[in-house]
């Protein structure tokens, strides 16, 4: 009888978090308030008719919020960027892919290697220093890397990939 119990709390353990996995996976709400940013492409979840996840403030605020302190080519001394983590987003529409395609308002595009997200705390600002970023402050979502913490990220490449005023993010 002893040998059936372990068997059988792993079975119970694996389909809990199954099912914690998947009622949390699906609560990808519609969103209340304006759409900040749309992304597309290969994502399992949705809050629209399949094909892509419509982010709002409501949304972004609901998740893990995280500060980075840095210095950058575009403001003056130390700046405090607020948002969500990228990665933490990315899981939550379930993206699977190894580029995120960017998109700002002006139509400006950049490829992101997924990794980047996987290996540097890359977070999606929409605060800085304390206030919410308008589009007149290149916001109102930036995507800003650790700087400060990781000097191999201080060049051109990295830069590049710091699109403000972004709006769409596509998964290839």
């Amino acid at each position: 009888m002893v040998q059936f119990v372990k068997p059988l709390i792993l079975l119970i353990s694996v389909l809990t978090a199954t099912v914690l996995f998947s009622s949390s996976a699906s609560s990808l709400e519609k969103p209340g308030t304006p759409v900040l940013l749309e992304i597309s492409g290969n994502i399992s979840q949705s809050n629209t008719d399949g094909s892509k996840a419509l982010i709002d403030r409501s949304l972004l605020t609901s998740l893990p919020r995280t500060k980075i302190d840095t210095m950058t080519p575009w403001t003056d001394g130390r700046t405090v960027f607020e948002g969500v983590l990228v990665r933490d987003l990315l899981d939550l529409v379930g993206a699977d892919g190894t580029t995120v395609q960017a998109i700002a308002i002006n139509d400006y595009m950049v490829e992101i290697p997924m990794e980047d997200f996987v290996k540097y705390d890359v977070i999606l600002a929409d605060h800085k220093n304390g206030d919410t970023m308008s589009i007149r402050d290149k916001g109102p979502l930036w995507i800003i890397y650790p700087w400060n913490t990781n000097p191999e990220l201080v060049n051109e490449v990295y830069h590049s990939r710091s699109i403000w005023q972004l709006k769409k993010l596509i998964i290839k």
